[in-house]
């Protein structure tokens, strides 16, 4: 969380707080990995995920038809186990700078 407020400070037209920004990452993690794994299963598969233990742990609600789109894609192809590690990889995502979240509107 302490990153997602740095990025903030840089970009604070993505989201108001750190809470919006990760729901706003979840979203469009969402939409890419249908695009690319809809094209191209196994491209996304080969790809591995930083672990690490977080610090201090802070609630973030999903609203539930993003959860449940979600769900459906982690049933589907299996690539994440729970909807906390999906949202840590949207996340790092932008945080990285491999996807870029558009201004909040």
């Amino acid at each position: 969380m302490l990153l997602c407020g740095e990025y903030l400070k840089l970009h604070p037209e993505v989201a108001r707080d750190a809470k919006e920004l990760l729901r706003r990452c979840g979203r469009l993690a969402a939409y890419k990995l249908e695009e690319t794994l809809e094209a191209d299963p196994w491209r996304a598969v080969q790809k591995s995920l930083l672990k690490g233990e977080a610090e201090d742990l802070i609630a973030v609600h999903i609203p539930e038809e993003d959860a449940e789109r979600i769900r459906g894609i982690l049933s589907r192809y299996g690539v994440f186990r729970t909807l906390s590690s999906f949202y840590y990889f949207s996340a790092l995502m932008i945080l990285l700078g491999v996807w870029e979240l558009p201004p909040r509107i």
